[in-house]
């Protein structure tokens, strides 16, 4: 007797496969969180908000006021021109613009020709490659890594995902 419909598992390629993607999507999103967060503390640093009056917390950087209230930063990061606490929204709308655009169309090309393996192969390993790039975020590659995972990392993670 097969549990949970692992017999359709075992009959079928594409379902196995997509299941056993789910290990390999795992470390990149897991990845991407603690990334943020150091790119955040980056851009912070890059605002001059973290010199004395500034304290960090779990949520990031931010001003301590004279109450010991935490008040906003409201400098501006010079790339981009934006506060600093933006720059991952900014990343996730840049994303989602470039998704609306191009799943559609991988869609078309997954459902309607004979390439939807090598698809997804290449998502991954475009993914893969765009995680290995960001390990080496510092305070002077920042700008690059936060425009290659608006551009490339999330849209091939959404792509992998079709």
């Amino acid at each position: 007797m097969k549990l949970f419909g692992w017999s359709l598992v075992e009959a079928n390629p594409q379902v196995r496969g997509y299941l056993l993607s789910g290990p390999a999507r795992a470390p990149l999103f897991v990845s991407y969180l603690t990334l943020s967060i150091a790119m955040l503390e980056i851009a912070f640093q890059a605002a001059g908000c973290t010199s004395d009056g500034y304290m960090t917390n779990v949520n990031g950087t931010a001003l301590v006021g004279d109450d010991g209230e935490f008040v906003n930063c409201e400098n501006k990061t010079p790339f981009l021109n934006s506060r600093p606490d933006s720059i991952l929204s900014n990343i996730g709308v840049c994303a989602s613009l470039i998704n609306v655009f191009m799943i559609p169309l991988s869609g078309a090309i997954v459902d309607y020709s004979t390439v939807r393996k090598q698809v997804t192969i290449g998502a991954i390993f475009a993914m893969w490659v765009a995680n290995l790039v960001q390990a080496f975020l510092s305070d002077s590659t920042w700008r690059y890594i936060a425009v290659l995972q608006a551009t490339i990392a999330s849209p091939c993670y959404m792509l992998h995902m079709r």
